[in-house]
């Protein structure tokens, strides 16, 4: 047990978990968890509760936090998400999953308060789990400072960019202008780094002479492509600063790129000037050639999946301490979506992984030795809440924090299955991979809404939203 834990409550906690191997700030120990009121009050031996759950040879890890999910989303040619909020969230328990971040979507010239309300109703009617938004921000428009402004003062305090896709890129001015906006309130500026005026060429000469299997999905989005995007966004930090985040790395080439600039000279010791690196499970276990394969549209996501050498280059960084999330960026197709397109740029992106990122990231990162359960937890649990305004009521384990908390077997064996999801997903590219590790119980907020003999009952609706506030050392 961590020393200055304080003592029990006089009042019986309303629920102990017993005898659970936690990770925590302060190391890995054994101890009685006492949770009243949807917080963690003691962390204790011998402690007594009004129930008790007994997790002895089961881990205690934060609930994990998802930095990166498009749920009841719509995809490539008006095609919705397989998963709405309920059927997603429900998911996201079975995996261990108690926050989530989604995104607020205003269209160009609308009404960016209007697009963020009707969102955080969206994902108050139907999430199981505790809820955040992000907010993408349209190209083109007026400058966007006044409305940003604003939905900081809604607890919107992460703002997404796209540097490709017609419709949502920003050019050179708008990204500039953004970034300039976002760092003026110490929000966080998120970007999707690809460079999309050389992926529309690309598309548009491998259609015209009629490659269009999906492995050209990844041949047009090359590897040059995202490393272009991302010196484009350092430059214009180096200049403006603030904090940002790039989403979904892929590469080593761009991982290369961001990790040379934090070394640069004054890089970090810009008041308030951040670099952080999410990637996902899919660039850390799966190769384009999946994408060769049968059934290969049913893997096209954006950015593509990587030769090996990458997921090799990105798994160095993340067991280095590098890499500082892991976002699972759930955005799932069914079969019937993905089959019968004439060429792979008809085929909505995205990829499921909210139900599985867990058990994947403990059984290839942990149990492979690439990294300890801290460095686990500080990956999908710690920084996503620190980066994004949750900490520390989110992402630990320790008196005060909310009693988030997710059990795992770690000497469980099992093959992932989609058929174990209580989701809409139909199909998982991480079908038949065996996991070293299963999710036993998912506690939020002190209720234990997932249990692995009677499935996931915590309620459509029962998610809060978390207004997050800036940090004012970044504004």
């Amino acid at each position: 047990m961590p020393a200055g834990t304080p003592a029990p409550p006089g009042d019986l906690p309303d629920l102990v978990i017993r005898g659970a191997l936690a990770v925590g700030l302060a190391g890995t120990f054994t101890a009685d968890i006492g949770i009243s009121g949807g917080r963690i009050v003691a962390l204790a031996d011998n402690l007594r509760g009004g129930r008790e759950l007994d997790a002895r040879g089961l881990v205690a890890l934060p609930g994990i936090i998802d930095p990166h999910v498009h749920l009841e989303d719509i995809g490539a040619g008006g095609t919705p998400t397989a998963d709405d909020f309920a059927s997603g969230t429900a998911s996201a328990l079975a995996g261990g999953v108690t926050t989530i971040l989604d995104f607020a979507s205003p269209a160009p010239g609308g009404d960016y308060l209007e697009a963020f309300a009707t969102r955080r109703e969206q994902a108050a009617r139907g999430s199981r789990v505790d809820f955040g938004l992000h907010c993408c921000l349209p190209a083109g428009g007026e400058d966007p400072s006044s409305a940003i402004a604003a939905l900081v003062r809604e607890g919107v305090t992460s703002f997404k960019v796209f540097m490709v896709y017609a419709g949502l890129a920003q050019d050179s001015f708008q990204l500039f202008r953004a970034m300039r906006a976002v760092a003026a309130q110490g929000a966080v500026l998120m970007a999707h780094a690809e460079t999309g005026t050389i992926i529309d060429g690309l598309v548009d000469e491998f259609l015209a002479r009629g490659d269009t299997t999906p492995i050209y999905h990844a041949y047009s989005r090359p590897a040059l492509c995202e490393e272009a995007a991302v010196v484009q966004a350092l430059a214009l930090h180096r200049g403006v600063g603030g904090r940002l985040y790039f989403v979904h790395i892929s590469t080593r080439a761009a991982l290369e790129r961001i990790l040379f600039e934090r070394r640069a000279p004054g890089t970090q010791q810009r008041s308030g000037s951040e670099v952080f690196i999410e990637t996902c499970p899919q660039y850390l276990l799966l190769s384009e050639d999946r994408l060769t394969g049968a059934n290969g549209e049913r893997f096209i996501c954006s950015p593509p999946l990587r030769p090996y050498g990458d997921r090799e280059a990105l798994w160095e960084s993340v067991a280095a301490g590098a890499i500082d999330t892991i976002g699972t960026d759930h955005c799932p197709f069914t079969i019937a979506d993905r089959s019968g397109k004439t060429s792979f740029a008809e085929v909505p992106n995205g990829l499921g992984g909210i139900g599985f990122g867990l058990p994947l990231m403990w059984t290839h990162g942990v149990a492979a030795g690439r990294m300890t359960p801290e460095r686990l937890v500080a990956l999908m649990s710690e920084n996503p809440a620190r980066i994004f305004g949750l900490w520390p009521k989110k992402g630990r384990i320790a008196p005060g924090a909310d009693a988030d908390i997710v059990l795992v077997d770690p000497s469980a064996r099992d093959r992932l299955s989609v058929q174990d999801l209580p989701g809409n997903e139909d199909y998982s590219v991480y079908e038949g991979i065996e996991a070293t590790a299963r999710v036993e119980y998912t506690v939020s907020r002190g209720e234990v809404v997932y249990d692995r003999r009677t499935g996931v009952t915590g309620e459509p609706g029962r998610g809060r939203y978390l207004a997050r506030p800036v940090d004012a050392s970044h504004t």
